[in-house]
């Protein structure tokens, strides 16, 4: 895949059922903007996505086979894993809350 630029976060799998999903993103999208904002990189949109609560609505720029297009989305809750519901954690360590896209 060539890109013509550096900046932007790759989507390398979406959860079916997931807002994502839902939204249409799929996997090799480049997520370009977030709020119109734009992303250099998967750390600064975990990042961001992180700062915002479930329920609030995005709208993300994404390059798709070397054409853009805007994508709506409403954040939903990180779902526990069952991993981590076998593991102990300290009282106010869970992430369950952070706001999640894929």
């Amino acid at each position: 895949m060539k890109l013509n630029c550096r900046k932007g976060a790759l989507v390398g799998d979406v959860e079916p059922n997931s807002p994502a999903a839902r939204a249409g993103l799929e996997p090799g999208d480049v997520i370009l903007e977030l709020n119109g904002k734009p992303v250099t990189d998967s750390r600064e949109l975990r990042l961001a996505v992180s700062s915002l609560a479930p329920g609030t609505q995005i709208k993300m720029r994404i390059l798709r086979n070397g054409q853009t297009k805007d994508i709506a989305m409403t954040l939903a809750d990180t779902p526990v894993k069952q991993t981590a519901l076998n593991t102990r954690e300290k009282p106010g360590t869970s992430d369950s809350s952070e706001p999640k896209l894929a």
